[in-house]
């Protein structure tokens, strides 16, 4: 590969082609990238634990649903920033995840090689 921009394991970017493991992606055909970021499955559990824990405080239990609200918020604090970072290409087939890693500086390197190799083919 010439020009390469990165390389760490099964992954390589070069001025010509993004590889992510078995799958290749020709930087000619990227139109866009993009970073999305998920929600770990825990704050959504956090936010639900706290909308049953004010049902529970007005429906006559107050000390119980104050527990439970601070469980939840203990839940939405400690994970709100633990949820995957997923690299998304944009080709002339659509939208495509090419990477997921909860290493979000990692992805963001990834999402910098690739706009510069975007850049660089003129």
């Amino acid at each position: 590969m010439s020009d390469l921009m990165f390389s760490a394991g099964p992954i390589v970017i070069s001025r010509t082609i993004a590889k992510f493991g078995d799958t290749s992606y020709p930087i000619a055909n990227i139109g866009a990238v993009s970073i999305e970021l998920a929600t770990h499955p825990l704050v959504i559990g956090g936010w639900v634990l706290c909308a049953v824990a004010l049902f529970q405080m007005f429906s006559g239990s107050f000390w119980f649903g104050l527990l439970l609200i601070a469980v939840g918020a203990a839940l939405i604090w400690h994970f709100a920033d633990k949820g995957k970072a997923k690299l998304m290409l944009r080709t002339s087939s659509g939208n495509q995840q090419a990477f997921e890693s909860p290493d979000r500086a990692l992805v963001q390197k990834l999402k910098s090689s690739i706009e510069e190799a975007i850049a660089s083919r003129g």
